[in-house]
């Protein structure tokens, strides 16, 4: 029952609006059909498996009685079916190429799409997929939209086709590592409104009690001590006055009776005279 109601869902939907990406406005690769993007929308794809192969798609018209039919390009041994495009959203911009090519039954094409290629120092994607496109030619990185879509015949810098068909497009979430598979089976869901939740009101908090008074404190006691403190300081104060006081005068004293001898034996008789004959006595010796 529920396979049936999915595959009912996705036919009830006009194919044209299942493309996970709009890309009518997107530039096209100049050396690829312009109008890859225009066809018809004829078949759905189902999954997208990005392997250590390359690239597996599955979709509607590649299997069956209503596959999309073989073509010969021109030069051309053999036949081929469909060809994968790749879009690149750019600057806010889709930009789409088909390098891509598979013929009836491969399973997968491409190689794989983060291989790195040491002698010429890039990525699978600008190396082998897009090294023609311009801008186009960088690899993708990890997290990035991709689209993907198959267009029927080669459409690989040519236009060779039996009917201009294409699928749906979809859309991946680049990886960081391979292999990595998508399924496009189940419908994307419509997300449920989430109703806007009432905000709880917030209770008017209550004051905190005041706190409780403090005993009282006697500080006579401590007053009556800072006084008496007081007063031994300062006559302690005083007395070291007084005895600086002393000090100086003491000072004073000593000095006055230094110069008091000293004068004393300067104007004493035998300083006067005896200079007087010493320097009569020098002067006698120099004549």
């Amino acid at each position: 029952m529920k396979v049936t109601i999915v595959v009912f869902l996705l036919f009830a939907v006009p194919l044209e609006a299942q493309d996970r990406a709009d890309l009518s406005g997107a530039d096209v690769c100049s050396s690829y059909p312009s109008n890859v993007i225009s066809r018809p929308i004829t078949t759905l794809i189902h999954s997208l498996t990005l392997g250590k192969d390359g690239v597996h798609i599955d979709f509607d018209k590649k299997d069956g009685p209503g596959r999309w039919p073989d073509v010969t390009p021109p030069g051309w041994d053999g036949a081929l079916q469909y060809t994968l495009c790749i879009g690149m959203n750019i600057q806010s911009r889709w930009r789409v190429s088909c390098p891509i090519e598979y013929w009836y039954s491969l399973e997968a094409a491409g190689d794989d799409v983060l291989k790195w290629i040491p002698e010429r120092q890039m990525f699978q994607i600008p190396a082998n997929w897009t090294y023609d496109c311009g801008i186009m030619a960088r690899q993708p990185q990890a997290g990035e939209q991709i689209a993907f879509f198959v267009v029927a015949g080669d459409a690989r810098k040519k236009d060779v086709s039996l009917v201009q068909e294409r699928s749906n497009v979809v859309v991946v979430t680049w990886p960081a590592a391979t292999p990595v598979a998508f399924n496009f089976d189940t419908p994307t869901p419509v997300p449920t409104p989430i109703p806007t939740p009432i905000p709880t009101p917030i209770p008017t908090p209550t004051p905190p009690p005041p706190p409780p008074p403090l005993p009282s404190t006697d500080l006579t006691q401590i007053l009556a001590y800072m006084q008496i403190s007081q007063a031994a300081i300062n006559a302690r104060f005083d007395q070291l006055q007084q005895q600086v006081q002393a000090v100086d005068q003491h000072l004073a004293d000593f000095r006055a009776a230094v110069k008091s001898k000293w004068d004393e034996f300067w104007n004493s008789p035998i300083v006067k005279y005896g200079l007087a004959a010493l320097a009569a006595f020098v002067a006698g010796k120099q004549l």
